[in-house]
């Protein structure tokens, strides 16, 4: 049966090979001792004598040389089911002796309990351990032996791997789950350092989209001003009935472009918490689009062909940040091609495309080389001088298109610029 534990037998006597057969696998008599009457006996309980514990039952197998015990030992292992216990004699003429054997054991199942058995003293104490480190793994047992401690060094050793084995898979499932809960918490740290690593790269340029309209709010309110008060101190004078519309119609221009550019950030700053809503694709890009604003405007004009697309479910600040770092990507890679000496263009392309909703953001700039196509989504990589770039836009968007279930596709030619396609899944189910 393949859930009893398996035990090899390595002797070179028939005679020793049949006692262990008859010790190990046959039915032994109902006055045997069992591991449990042991254990019984050495806590200091007398076992009910009306209650016969289960009788240990074992997977054998036997081997007359040391050779054929490494084979047994390598085929269990292939078959997935490796052995428990060894019981190796030492002396084993012509081939390896016991020593050897358990050397040659343990380098195939470093685990496997060996049990060595000897009549003659051809190695001593002290040699076996210099030759065997893994004292915690060995038993030397004399011969002639007791049954019962055949009987009790394969209960409590199998016993041991058991419980060990079970340990070990306990251990690596802990691991896997505490490995997951680091790789989380990595994962979110990161997401708050992109962001505001994002946030601080474009700090300067949202300062100055936003004091240009407000330069202009204050230059048309001090006009009104200036009118509303030569009104009052002569009310004959002419009043600019069309300057002060247009003072008014710049003015509240000028604030709708501070709003859109505030909620823009608030919108970006604004953590999802890993939670997933409903979400505008369109007004997604436009937000990354404004937020994006400064890093290419001196570049590239922006083109968006914002198609009719469903909402989608989303984590709306990480899709955000994706969008908005693919338009910057795209901004240097144009910069990187003109030098400023000419505009380039980028296009930003929303459309059903059978089951997604994709996105994609298409420059014509540098382009990618051959040797760098296999690289840009590893984290850190990146092509551009030291101080200049993190190496984290591209990965942390593939990671966003995986985590939304989609992915993401590029094409792209040396010196006549690349697109990115992000593709998720059209559909509000959770």
């Amino acid at each position: 049966m393949m859930n009893q534990p398996r035990i090899l037998v390595v002797d070179d006597q028939e005679s020793i090979l049949e006692s262990f057969a008859t010790l190990l696998e046959r039915q032994q008599s109902e006055t045997s001792i069992s591991l449990a009457d042991l254990e019984a006996a050495l806590g200091g309980d007398v076992p009910d004598a009306t209650v016969h514990p289960e009788i240990p039952t074992y997977g054998v197998a036997y081997a007359r040389q040391g050779k054929d015990g490494l084979a047994i030992c390598q085929k269990a292992i292939a078959d997935g089911y490796p052995l428990s216990v060894a019981f190796v004699d030492v002396h084993m003429p012509p081939g390896m002796d016991g020593v050897e054997t358990a050397l040659a054991l343990w380098r195939l199942q470093p685990d496997l309990e060996i049990v060595l058995c000897t009549a003659h003293a051809v190695y001593s104490w002290k040699e076996i351990l210099a030759k065997l480190p893994r004292r915690d793994q060995l038993v030397i047992l004399r011969k002639p032996f007791d049954p019962i401690e055949v009987r009790q060094l394969a209960a409590c050793l199998t016993e041991k791997v058991r419980r060990g084995r079970e340990l070990a898979e306990q251990l690596a499932q802990l691991e896997a789950r505490v490995q997951q809960e680091v790789t989380r918490r990595l994962h979110t740290e990161l997401a708050n350092y992109q962001k505001f690593e994002d946030l601080g790269r474009l700090a300067a340029g949202i300062a100055h989209e936003i004091s240009t309209p407000a330069q202009y709010i204050l230059s048309n309110l001090d006009f009104l001003s200036e009118v509303l008060t030569e009104v009052i101190d002569d009310p004959t004078a002419p009043v600019p009935f069309d300057e002060l519309r247009a003072a008014v119609e710049e003015a509240t221009h000028g604030v709708k472009r501070v709003t859109t550019i505030v909620r823009s950030v608030r919108e970006f700053s604004h953590p999802s918490a890993g939670r997933f809503e409903e979400v505008d694709v369109n007004q997604l890009v436009r937000m990354a689009a404004e937020l994006a604003r400064s890093e290419y405007k001196y570049d590239a004009e922006l083109v968006l062909q914002l198609g009719a697309v469903p909402h989608i479910l989303a984590q709306a600040d990480e899709l955000g940040r994706a969008v908005m770092n693919l338009l910057i990507n795209a901004a240097h890679a144009i910069r990187a091609k003109h030098q400023g000496k000419a505009l380039g263009h980028i296009t930003v392309v929303t459309r059903i495309d059978g089951d997604s909703v994709s996105i994609s953001v298409a420059d014509d700039g540098t382009g990618i080389s051959e040797e760098h196509r296999s690289h840009i989504f590893e984290p850190f990589f990146t092509t551009k001088p030291r101080g200049e770039g993190t190496g984290q836009g591209l990965p942390f968007v593939h990671a966003t298109a995986e985590r939304h279930g989609g992915h993401i596709s590029f094409d792209t030619r040396p010196g006549v610029g690349t697109t990115f396609v992000v593709a998720l899944p059209a559909t509000l189910a959770a």
